[in-house]
């Protein structure tokens, strides 16, 4: 399996985002965890990267006013919700 990891802007999308892809394309991105920065400093933009055996994240996030750095783990995507579904519930 191959995976993509992203982050979301920080208004519309503030998520950790994994792409999964699909043959040529990639499906909907699920939404591993809300990183809730405001990356007012590219020191604490979320540049979020997987570990060296693709199990966890690694990402900045200076939600609580000062960049601190999380480790999420990943399991299985298609465990995680989709981001259509995180954001129908904003709504």
């Amino acid at each position: 399996m191959e995976l993509i990891v992203g982050d979301g802007q920080r208004f519309v999308n503030p998520h950790i985002l994994l792409w999964k892809r699909k043959g040529s394309d990639f499906e909907e991105p699920r939404v591993l965890a809300c990183h809730g920065g405001m990356s007012i400093l590219q020191a604490s933009h979320v540049h979020p990267l997987f570990t060296e055996d693709g199990s966890r994240v690694l990402y900045t996030s200076d939600r609580g006013g000062y960049a601190n750095i999380y480790l999420a783990e990943v399991g299985d995507p298609d465990d995680l919700p989709k981001l259509s579904d995180v954001q129908s519930k904003k709504e």
